[in-house]
């Protein structure tokens, strides 16, 4: 699982597909009572904007016309809350990320080309 936290206009659609699976993935651990304490740990979520981030991903699939049929529900969002209260809150390297994308994905370096860093960390 990884939450990339970029500005998701900025990422391909492979990597944008696959983050959102991965947000509903989290979800699905967390109600499933595993841990994700390694994740937090290693910086690859972040449980405090894990329904924002799902959030802003769905809206650049939205705007993008692919179909997104997997809203965040009530149940979703209480489950990642409760998770907050007992697990240490993660911090993501957006800055990382985006070199990590760079190197691994000519689309999303495409994508990203020319771009100021401050716009592809702020979503």
């Amino acid at each position: 699982m990884r939450m990339w936290n970029i500005n998701p206009r900025y990422m391909c659609r492979k990597h944008l597909m696959g983050e959102h699976v991965e947000t509903h993935m989290l979800v699905g651990s967390l109600r499933k009572e595993k841990s994700v304490q390694g994740y937090i740990i290693n910086g690859l979520i972040d449980l405090d904007t894990v329904v924002r981030r799902h959030c802003a991903v769905a809206v650049e699939m939205h705007r993008r016309g692919y179909n997104h049929k997997s809203p965040m529900t009530d149940d979703d969002i209480n489950v990642v809350d409760n998770h907050n209260i007992h697990e240490c809150l993660g911090g993501i390297n957006e800055v990382a990320n985006i070199r990590e994308l760079r190197c691994r994905c000519s689309e999303c370096r495409e994508r990203m080309k020319d771009v100021d860093i401050a716009a592809l960390v702020v979503w």
